[in-house]
């Protein structure tokens, strides 16, 4: 799985599919998510994330099944079809759903996934939850909350530490992105409340990830420990104990918010589209990814006529039956004035003739 896209072709494949799979309010969603979501996601297409999360829920049905019910039937159990990905349906757009609430909570979706397996788990839920379900139940929102805050303080820390293999976050590449900035707070915040050593710290995060600048990290550490700090440092490159990051150039494209090149998105009249550097980028990607749609599927909106166009033929087929059912109702009707017309009346049974019988049986 890929972090990033290299080229603005593969974008433009992610984008344009995705269009063709989920609705467009849906897609727009991604506009508010684009500086929320995990900081390894930040650079992926909505497309491969959606991937990448259900192939990480997958995992975590199988670890969920092999714990609870049974271990053989774990190594075949999906939890998703095998096609999700193939066509529009309801279950990947809860799928979809699913991924964009663990975005907003900034967190990677495995230690998402694991909470929610075992949040079901220890409240003995009958059947394995969904995607959607990860987050709880309306009767159990407020304790999913609860639990979950503590989980991610006790989690999320080392999460920070072991995010690597991104060079869009290394010193080098450093061009002020939300993102990028977004990262920095978040490692300065962390070793700031870091009781550790402050040579393992800094050789870390400055030389190892290399996603915070030396020179004004060290600023941190007590001025009469720097000289030792950076001793130590040395020693432990020397020695092999702390390997630098490679350094590596990547396209422009690769640096672009998930949200970029989305047609459903873009609106120059609200952030973070008003102040994006990729806001030129972006509308020209967005314009081919219509044009591509336009050829593909004759609009922009596939999902939503093809929903639009199946409502109406279900609306056709239902006043269709109305109206032959009517008809048929009508023809019962006519049938049965025509079958009493014809009948002739049965004689001394008319009114008259049963009063002029009891007339006569009176009289004698």
């Amino acid at each position: 799985m890929s972090f990033y896209n290299l080229t603005e072709t593969d974008r433009l494949v992610d984008i344009a599919k995705s269009h063709l799979l989920i609705k467009g309010p849906d897609l727009a969603a991604e506009r508010d998510l684009a500086n929320k979501k995990w900081f390894g996601y930040r650079f992926m297409s909505p497309l491969a994330l959606t991937m990448h999360f259900a192939e990480l829920y997958i995992e975590g049905v199988r670890a969920h099944v092999h714990m609870h019910c049974d271990a053989e039937l774990a190594e075949n159990v999906r939890g998703l079809a095998t096609n999700i990905f193939s066509e529009p349906s309801g279950s990947l757009t809860q799928l979809w759903r699913a991924r964009q609430r663990a975005d907003a909570l900034g967190v990677p979706y495995d230690l998402l996934i694991e909470f929610g397996f075992n949040f079901a788990s220890r409240r003995k839920w009958r059947r394995t939850p969904r995607p959607v379900q990860l987050f709880g139940t309306k009767k159990s929102d407020f304790a999913w909350e609860v639990e979950f805050e503590k989980f991610r303080k006790e989690r999320y820390p080392l999460a920070l530490v072991e995010l690597q293999g991104l060079p869009q976050y290394q010193s080098e590449n450093y061009d002020g992105l939300p993102a990028q900035d977004d990262l920095r707070a978040a490692l300065v915040e962390l070793i700031s409340r870091t009781s550790g050593s402050w040579s393992t710290t800094i050789g870390r995060h400055c030389i190892g990830t290399r996603h915070l600048p030396l020179e004004e990290t060290l600023k941190l550490v007590p001025e009469e420990m720097r000289d030792g700090v950076m001793s130590d440092i040395n020693r432990d490159l020397e020695l092999g104990l702390l390997e630098p990051a490679q350094s590596e150039t990547l396209p422009m494209i690769a640096y672009a918010p998930a949200c970029c090149g989305i047609p459903a998105t873009r609106d120059v009249n609200l952030e973070p589209c008003q102040s994006c550097r990729f806001a030129q980028q972006c509308g020209a990607l967005a314009d081919k990814v219509a044009s591509v749609l336009q050829q593909r599927a004759g609009s922009t909106s596939p999902v939503e006529n093809a929903a639009i166009a199946k409502r109406r033929e279900s609306d056709r087929r239902r006043q269709q039956r109305h109206r032959k059912r009517r008809a048929e109702a009508l023809a019962g009707d006519d049938a049965s004035i025509r079958r009493n017309l014809r009948e002739p009346r049965r004689k001394g049974t008319g009114a008259a003739e049963q009063m002029n019988i009891n007339s006569g049986a009176a009289t004698a």
